[in-house]
């Protein structure tokens, strides 16, 4: 990296930062913003520091003198001097890959691109093994052998690798076949006592066409603590709870968005996405320019910066507001 200059050393200090990366940062940051721009964000971060500070995202530690001034700016400037202040490592930015060579899985046409999979050599499995954790609903006792059945939807939340289609939700029967000894011994008796308790079913499995549903026979069952699910209401309150103890410590708070988020539903949610930290940025900057105009034209120092930032960023938001219309 060239010389420090001055300024940037100054800067630093301020921020209590010395490594490379960081005091590359502030130097990029008064390169393309300006020397104004930055000993404003400065001056915000010290005031934030004096009222507390900021805390992380996650809100488990408190954010560095530095990690305050560098989150501010991110949330204050156009993408564009974003992507020059803050690069990307080069093992994150993305490579177009090259098309692929094999046709697209397409799941409603499934029968029809798997008609070679059908029809050609089926291969072989020497052991299918499945395990069930849950409730049964139904159970039938019959002579030397208990039925269980159950059932399964594949919830909304579930993630797959990347390129693995995602299953219907529709739901599949299960029905279970257990030996009376392995399901009476220490286990009817508990289950029906004790409505936090499931069962883990390890088994072999076979789809039963005539049932219309998957059939296990299983070969060990055991008793298992249900996980404590938090009700709907619960979770509904908690979480304004703590993202308002995290805002209460993080004060004072960052520039927001004039517009609410519903008011960007007629947008792409990529191009929303963009306008939302934009409007942001704006804002900070309309109030400002607002600020230096308010004063004697001999003190109104950092203006034309001021204006700078105001320009590029309306200008983004309306190259973006064009993209949306035309799109």
């Amino acid at each position: 990296m060239a010389e420090e200059s001055s300024d940037v050393k100054r800067l630093a200090e301020q921020l209590q930062e010395t490594d490379e990366k960081p005091v590359g940062q502030i130097e990029r940051i008064i390169e393309h913003c300006g020397l104004d721009f930055a000993e404003f964000m400065v001056e915000n971060t010290l005031t934030i520091e004096k009222n507390g500070g900021m805390m992380t995202a996650n809100g488990q530690r408190r954010r560095t003198v530095g990690g305050v001034f560098f989150n501010l700016v991110r949330h204050s400037v156009p993408e564009d001097l974003r992507e020059k202040i803050f690069p990307l490592p080069i093992w994150k930015i993305e490579v177009e890959k090259p098309p692929s060579p094999y046709p697209p899985f397409d799941w409603e046409q499934r029968v029809e691109q798997l008609k070679s999979a059908i029809e050609n050599e089926k291969g072989e499995i020497d052991e299918v093994n499945i395990q069930l954790k849950g409730r049964p609903g139904y159970i039938e006792k019959r002579d030397g052998v208990y039925i269980l059945t159950m059932e399964q939807s594949i919830p909304d939340n579930q993630t797959f690798p990347r390129g693995v289609p995602k299953p219907p939700n529709d739901a599949t029967r299960y029905f279970v076949f257990a030996g009376e000894e392995q399901y009476t011994k220490n286990i009817s008796d508990k289950l029906e006592e004790n409505e936090k308790t499931n069962l883990y079913i390890d088994g072999v499995c076979y789809y039963d066409d005539s049932l219309g549903g998957m059939t296990v026979y299983a070969r060990s069952i055991k008793l298992m603590k249900a996980k404590k699910k938090k009700k709907k209401k619960e979770t509904e309150e908690a979480a304004p709870q703590e993202a308002a103890a995290i805002a209460e410590k993080a004060s004072p708070p960052q520039p927001e968005p004039p517009l609410e988020p519903d008011e960007f539903a007629d947008f792409p949610p990529d191009i929303a996405k963009k306008l939302r930290p934009l409007y942001g940025a704006r804002k900070l900057f309309q109030k400002r320019l607002a600020d230096i105009e308010a004063l004697p034209e001999d003190k109104q120092s950092g203006l034309k910066a001021a204006k700078m930032m105001l320009q590029r960023t309306e200008k983004q938001i309306a190259d973006l507001e064009a993209q949306a219309k035309s799109s």
